[in-house]
């Protein structure tokens, strides 16, 4: 629809109370809608037929015949997106044609009714698209979505309601290295001696990269923050006592059930 615009209208104003002349980008623009004076620009630098065609260099203005502002269209873009009621509805409607959308689901759209549905929530493990980023949460309902445009992994996301500190077990010196669950999933390991404390990324670590560390020192106040994937919860689980989680289920209200594919 944007194709059928000659320009975008800028300005509230119509106009010019001074000149008597159209605002520039305002309703009655000349450089959108066409000259007021047949064959003549805003700006009077081109007058007259012979020099019909000519877009001025000056004030935009495409030198024709005026009759083109009865015809000619410019659009407005807005904050949000709205529809008149008069292309919604009725048994044509024009907008239903148009985008080739049931009129059904377009009213529900524009009058946004939501669906409420329980939805599992999963965690993004690996992804190879900027659109999908590392660790960011989506529904069971957008991973299905997306995973026709975009490849990533994802796992259950787990809530975990209970982690114990992790305090160093012997003095030596702290050694932090990075690695990557059988998922591709990255995390990190804090080595002090003979033992090893897996952490998540997103941890806070209380202690540095060759620091010496102290036997029962803080090395951080817990190993994952409250949401981890399903692989890294159960490795946490088994590596220290006391971790308690559950997967995430909720109940939510969303449009993404009228969703036909996404551009990739």
């Amino acid at each position: 629809m944007l194709s059928w615009s000659k320009g975008e209208v800028t300005n509230s104003e119509t106009i010019n109370y001074r000149t008597h002349k159209p605002e520039r980008g305002g309703l009655y623009a000349e450089e959108i809608f066409g000259p007021e004076n047949d064959y003549e620009c805003a700006c009077g630098k081109y007058k007259g037929k012979k020099f019909e065609g000519i877009t001025c260099e000056k004030c935009g203005v495409l030198v024709t015949d005026s009759s083109v502002r009865r015809v000619n269209m410019g659009h407005i873009k807005l904050a949000s997106p709205v529809v008149h009621f008069w292309y919604l509805k009725g048994v044509a409607s024009p907008l239903s044609r148009l985008l080739g959308i049931k009129r059904r689901d377009l009213r529900r759209i524009a009058y946004y009714e939501t669906e409420t549905s329980r939805e599992d929530l999963y965690i993004v493990t690996s992804s190879s698209s900027p659109k999908v980023k590392l660790g960011e949460t989506l529904y069971g309902t957008e991973v299905r979505i997306l995973s026709g445009a975009y490849t990533f992994q994802v796992e259950r996301a787990f809530l975990v309601t209970a982690a114990p500190k992790v305090v160093a077990e012997e003095a030596n010196t702290a050694l932090i290295e990075e690695r990557k669950l059988q998922t591709g999933e990255p995390f990190r390991v804090v080595v002090v001696g003979k033992h090893e404390y897996p952490v998540t990324m997103d941890t806070e670590l209380y202690v540095e990269d060759g620091e010496e560390v102290g036997e029962g020192q803080l090395i951080c106040e817990r190993p994952t923050g409250e949401v981890c994937s399903q692989t890294m919860f159960e490795m946490l689980s088994a590596r220290y006592l006391g971790v308690e989680g559950q997967p995430i289920t909720e109940t939510v209200d969303n449009l993404a059930f009228l969703v036909t594919r996404v551009k990739g």
